[in-house]
């Protein structure tokens, strides 16, 4: 009883700056009627953008939100059906080779992370399963432009907002 208070206050609390967003954008994002997950840790002067896909269907509920500044954006992503893995391609859609490194996350595990050349800084997490019966079932991550530092500092920073 005391767990679901606790839970019931800390979901009340949350504070929609704390990602990012505004008012309205984490208004926007609850009406999937979903968890989310999203980055406390944003990069300066970052802009964010949200889009959400509802359905009848929850299985097609899904959510993202992107985070632009100039050349450089990344974006977290859901869903819970119908996905087919993510690959790192390049501007006209080629898939392109590039290294992997692993950040471990507390409590996601293992997120491997896709990263492109230096020279074409691109990258991608396939998609991580976040439930086994809620929704939304995956989410994904990817972006151009950052560093892998920055990258690992935002993966760690993820959030899981009842």
């Amino acid at each position: 009883m005391l767990t679901a208070a606790i839970a019931l206050l800390s979901f009340q609390t949350v504070n929609a700056a704390d990602f990012s967003l505004t008012d309205e954008q984490m208004s926007q994002l609850k009406t999937t009627k979903q968890s989310l997950y999203l980055p406390t840790y944003i990069p300066r002067d970052f802009k964010t953008a949200v889009g959400v896909d509802t359905h009848t269907d929850p299985h097609q509920v899904s959510y993202h939100v992107d985070y632009v500044l100039g050349p450089k954006e990344f974006w977290v992503q859901s869903a819970s059906d119908g996905i087919g893995d993510i690959f790192l391609q390049d501007e006209d859609g080629k898939d392109i080779e590039g290294t992997k490194f692993v950040v471990v996350h507390k409590q996601l595990g293992k997120i491997e992370v896709m990263i492109g050349p230096k020279s074409f800084r691109r990258w991608a997490v396939n998609w991580i399963e976040v439930s086994k019966s809620g929704f939304p079932k995956y989410i994904s991550l990817g972006g151009n432009g950052l560093e892998p530092a920055t990258i690992k500092r935002i993966l760690l920073s993820l959030q899981r907002i009842p």
